[in-house]
């Protein structure tokens, strides 16, 4: 015969365990929301400096543009759509090509080259810019990838001459 006083015990016993077990998931489900939160906030706050960055950011990844920002559209003045799928040496002077393909392969496999250097661009027009070029290898969707940051001056060179 079964004891009804301990069938009752085992029944709250049970509840409280499934109470704190609930408790425990809310809890949860709280800090995942917080996380999430805090994730949307992060990425706005990168995703207002890139966008309002008056320095050109790009991204080359195998040799081809894989991110530009408005700055970098808007100093190359080639659409974003034909700029980010195309070779980074294609908006490149014909002389300086080779210079800027040497370091950044240099650069790709850990050799020491200049981190900041100037070089000639091409817009799609054919106008020809000086820019300054700072960059730096990162991690991009699992692969190196070279971060990069352009400045004009242009008119800093034609005032040196």
């Amino acid at each position: 015969m079964k004891d009804p006083s301990k069938t009752k015990q085992k029944l709250i016993e049970e509840l409280s365990v499934l109470k704190q077990r609930m408790q425990e998931l809310e809890y949860s489900e709280s800090e995942r929301k917080q996380a999430e939160k805090a994730l949307r906030e992060s990425e706005e706050k990168y995703r207002l400096v890139v966008e309002n960055a008056k320095e050109a950011i790009i991204i080359a990844q195998d040799m081809k543009l894989v991110f530009a920002n408005r700055a970098a559209v808007d100093m190359i003045r080639y659409s974003e759509e034909i700029l980010t799928p195309i070779s980074f040496t294609d908006f490149i002077h014909p002389d300086d090509r080779n210079m800027v393909i040497d370091h950044h392969i240099k650069r790709l496999k850990g050799e020491e080259v200049p981190v900041a250097y100037s070089f000639r661009i091409l817009n799609e027009d054919g106008t020809v810019k000086w820019v300054e070029f700072n960059t730096t290898v990162i991690q991009w969707k699992g692969r190196p990838a070279t971060l990069s940051f352009l400045n004009d001056i242009t008119a800093r060179k034609q005032a040196e001459s």
